[in-house]
């Protein structure tokens, strides 16, 4: 239907008459030998939503996404007006356009066969202007805003994270129900890292961190390399680009992008691994689990509308968990099926601080503590400390069957003199298998939510003392802090009872407060 209608758009003042979509589409896509400067649409209609064949030799990766992430970008075909891309960011999640190439294997001359983007990793600073259109909805204030940056493929260097107001944007602010012109000098995203802004691989629309619950919701179209923008009417001009910030926004002043390289982990101070439904797949394809013995333990999803979460119930023979990295790569080596981070990569905790996650279970016995463990190094496998999910690791002491509690483990806990908790493979719920007399222990079943691994310091709530102090009985009533009412003490509270340099103990961690004697 839409490869066969005729469109006529007007282009800055002009009347172009375009062809086909997917013979216009293709075209730009072969025009590795452009113009320089030429005016190049990154993504101006649906089908630029895909990549394409390249070249005339055939790939199977031909109608592969060209988003950064498909759960959360959408490529719409508007009946009634231009095409447009709808991105939902969320705390955890940007969302964007990937100009990448697809499939570059074991071809003659190590050719690119697909592509998303006119061409592969192009150079911005060929062009002076990128401009297109946008909506965008959401709750903003001085620190969430709009904004937007590049990715280069490797080095994998950030641009300035530039802000979409002001004299970016057409009136100076963007609205969430009228296109809205943007116009941004590529030099306004060069870093001191990256000063030509070359070998671009993605175009990131950002969320605005964890501190934020509504995140914005970007509508994005007629994506545009140009020497020659339309003329905007500015608002109140910022000076400078925001600098490309270390973390999620959560300062007015964020700092700019680091001067070495970034590893392969992020280098936000929070990193989710599972939160959703739909981190319990790769991102390439949702047929493919990132649960480790899913069918055979019976792995579920609860898509909650409050709080989604996984529940794993190991055999007395085998736990199970969450599988990171890469799950399968095609006939080039090339990963195409990758779980948590969700770009091929494995993850590396050899820095990193905190694991952390919501827990409830259910089949705890004397002698069956609920336990976890990491498994990754190489091959063959390492294995972390068995951490078991109690005392200081656990809200209040321990989990229970009726509530979610948070769950906070040191990774230093978790090392070994042998791994330092690089190449992970997979975190496990154990099953705690069979007692001495050979009989098997009450099936543990666990209630995950909330997975991620953090550097931010994270407190759980006290475990509460388990004894009693032995009371100490005045005849003076100032000193007195509970009373004697039938069978039980009970605490006396009352405004200005006792002087201002006095101060109350708190008893913590399985233990009263210890007081010294003079006190």
């Amino acid at each position: 239907r839409r490869q066969s209608k005729i469109i006529h758009k007007m282009k800055f003042g002009c009347i172009v008459l375009a062809t086909t979509l997917a013979e216009g589409s293709a075209a730009r896509r072969l025009r590795n030998t452009r113009l320089l400067r030429e005016d190049t649409f990154i993504f101006d209609t649906v089908a630029d939503g895909t990549a394409q064949a390249s070249t005339a030799n055939t790939s199977d990766k031909v109608g592969t996404s060209c988003s950064t992430d498909n759960r959360r970008v959408k490529f719409m075909d508007d009946e009634n007006d231009q095409d447009y891309m709808d991105i939902t960011t969320t705390k955890w999640y940007s969302g964007g356009y990937r100009m990448d190439c697809v499939d570059k294997g074991s071809h003659t001359g190590w050719q690119c066969w697909a592509t998303c983007s006119p061409f592969p990793n192009p150079n911005f600073m060929e062009w002076n202007f990128l401009t297109f259109e946008a909506k965008v909805s959401g709750m903003f204030d001085s620190i969430c805003k709009p904004t937007i940056s590049l990715k280069k493929r490797w080095p994998s260097y950030s641009s300035n994270v530039l802000a979409l107001e002001g004299e970016y944007v057409d009136g100076g602010s963007l609205s969430d129900t009228v296109w809205t012109r943007v116009v941004i000098p590529i030099a306004s995203l060069s870093t001191a890292e990256w000063p030509n802004v070359n070998g671009v691989k993605d175009i990131y629309f950002r969320n605005c961190g964890t501190a934020y619950s509504v995140n914005p919701h970007y509508q994005i179209r007629g994506l545009l390399l140009t020497d020659d923008p339309p003329t905007i009417s500015a608002g109140e001009v910022t000076t400078e680009p925001t600098p490309q910030p270390t973390g999620h926004p959560t300062t007015a002043n964020p700092t700019k992008s680091p001067s070495s390289p970034p590893t392969v982990s992020p280098t936000e101070p929070y990193w989710p691994i599972w939160n959703e439904a739909g981190d319990s797949n790769t991102l390439e394809d949702p047929s493919y689990t990132c649960f480790e013995q899913k069918e055979r333990l019976g792995i579920t999803v609860e898509d909650n509308v409050f709080q989604d979460y996984f529940t794993i119930r190991p055999d007395p023979w085998v736990s199970g968990g969450i599988k990171f990295g890469c799950q399968r790569k095609d006939a080039n080596w090339v990963c195409d099926r990758s779980c948590f981070p969700f770009d091929g990569s494995t993850p590396d905790w050899s820095e990193k601080l905190y694991l952390t996650f919501l827990a409830k279970v259910e089949g705890e016995s004397p002698g069956c503590t609920p336990s976890i463990m990491l498994t990754g190094g190489g091959w063959p496998r390492l294995s972390s400390n068995k951490i078991f999910l109690e005392d200081s690791y656990v809200d209040a002491g321990s989990l229970v069957s009726s509530e979610f509690r948070r769950v906070a483990i040191p990774l230093d806990d978790m090392r070994t003199n042998e791994w330092n908790l690089n190449n992970l493979y997979a975190l496990y719920f154990h099953t705690c298998g069979f007692n001495e007399e050979g009989s098997a222990y009450p099936l543990l079943t666990y209630h995950v939510s909330d997975l991620a691994v953090t550097n931010n310091a994270i407190d759980v709530i006290s475990m509460p003392p388990t004894t009693s102090p032995t009371p100490y009985v005045t005849d003076d009533t100032l000193l007195a802090t509970h009373r004697f009412i039938h069978t039980n003490w009970y605490p006396i509270f009352a405004p200005n009872r006792e002087p201002a340099e006095n101060s109350w103990l708190v008893a913590e961690n399985d233990a009263w407060p210890i007081v010294d004697s003079s006190a």
